[in-house]
């Protein structure tokens, strides 16, 4: 599959991209989502990637009673996840935002 280019809407940031299905990509310079791509109602929305930039930091994941977990890498606890499905990407982005936020020196 072609690379296809991401652009950040908060800074202009543009990186290149392989599409697979359940990704997302925050923005390694503003930390913003930059693009999601998800099989919602086609297909499981996890395993689901999550990219700063083009580095995989994160995988939302669930185990055999459909928990969601954000699982870290390289290797650190997982997170519960209070969402379901969708929604539970969405929690996971922001939560890696924050920490990205957090551990930024603006």
């Amino acid at each position: 599959m072609p690379e296809q280019i991401a652009s950040c809407e908060k800074c202009g940031c543009t990186l290149p991209y392989q599409s697979h299905a359940n990704f997302i990509i925050i923005c390694p310079n503003c930390f913003e989502e930059m693009f999601l791509e998800c099989e919602y109602g086609f297909g499981p929305v996890v395993p689901c990637v999550i990219l700063v930039g083009t580095h995989p930091v994160a995988t939302v994941v669930e185990d055999q009673h459909y928990n969601y977990f954000l699982r870290w890498h390289p290797c650190e606890k997982p997170t519960a996840l209070k969402e379901r499905y969708y929604d539970a990407l969405l929690e996971a982005a922001r939560i890696v935002q924050n920490r990205l936020k957090e551990a930024s020196i603006f």
